[in-house]
């Protein structure tokens, strides 16, 4: 009889072990599908706003009568990424906007047309600045490409003779 008690409190049979461990790859499984997905929600959601931002900088320079407009894409002291729009007058610089693009799990490079990537980066105070012509709304740097990286990269493809922009 002593035995019999012993055995059933011996331990956790092969089933119990298998379901187990089936339940934790399933909540695991869920957990990466999830994180996943909230990383390429950043790199999406970073990309349609730089695209935004660009286009309203083209729009702004265009309708100005005098002065010019830039937008310049940064990367605070948080490791957070942003794009300033600013207006230069015979007063000075005046910021139009500043909106945050994404957070530091993100990495923006800039292609310039012809050579490397600019990597947009505060510790080494890499910034970029888009200047549009009044005329045609062009560009006038030799920028084809912003890159948002991430869990995904999104290709920004920069027209410099139109200055519109796309992602790709």
């Amino acid at each position: 009889m002593e035995t019999m008690r012993q055995n059933k409190n011996a331990g956790f049979t092969l089933v119990e072990l298998i379901i187990v461990v089936v339940i934790i790859s399933i909540l695991s499984a869920g957990t990466v599908i999830g994180v996943s997905a909230i990383y390429n929600a950043n790199v999406d959601s970073a990309s349609r706003k730089l695209v935004s931002m660009l286009m309203g900088t083209r729009q702004e320079a265009i309708l100005r009568e005098n002065g010019s407009v830039r937008m310049e894409l940064y990367q605070d002291t948080n490791g957070d990424y942003y794009a300033a729009t600013f207006f230069r007058d015979a007063l000075g610089d005046h910021e139009l906007e500043n909106h945050k693009i994404g957070n530091s799990f993100l990495k923006l490079k800039v292609q310039v047309t012809g050579s490397a990537q600019i990597v947009i980066s505060q510790a080494a105070g890499v910034e970029a600045s888009f200047h549009f012509e009044k005329s045609s709304g062009g560009l006038q740097e030799n920028y084809s490409d912003i890159f948002v990286e991430g869990s995904q990269t999104k290709n920004i493809i920069i027209i410099k003779e139109t200055g519109r922009s796309f992602i790709n």
